[in-house]
């Protein structure tokens, strides 16, 4: 069985926190959506869904579609670092939100680091 695993990473530099492994993509692209939803949160306490950023947008639409079909399973999302103005972003390396494919014994092997 293939599993999924979900990172959001710094380019250049290594993933942020622990790399999570999920049974479907769409697992995978919510969780990374909750996740930056909460970082918004932390920064604008937006109202609702159309106050977060256009990045949420593509990785709710990435959880909706992975759900029904592999188009859009493995793959990255790029977004600004939450909280960054326009003056700031041209130091803005921004923000990778990925999802990959990744085996049974490859998954195990993650979780067991995990407990």
């Amino acid at each position: 069985m293939i599993h999924y695993l979900a990172f959001i990473n710094i380019p250049g530099y290594l993933p942020e926190g622990d790399t999570l492994v999920f049974d479907t993509p769409g697992e995978a692209w919510a969780w990374l959506a909750d996740e930056r939803k909460e970082a918004e949160e932390a920064m604008y306490e937006p109202g609702d869904d159309e106050d977060y950023s256009e990045t949420v947008g593509a990785l709710i639409e990435r959880a909706n579609a992975a759900e029904g079909s592999e188009l859009y399973g493995p793959g990255t999302v790029l977004g600004d670092t939450p909280g960054c103005t326009a003056q700031q972003s041209i130091y803005d390396l921004g923000r990778v939100y990925g999802v990959g494919p990744i085996s049974e014994s490859d998954a195990a092997e993650i979780l067991a680091l995990q407990d």
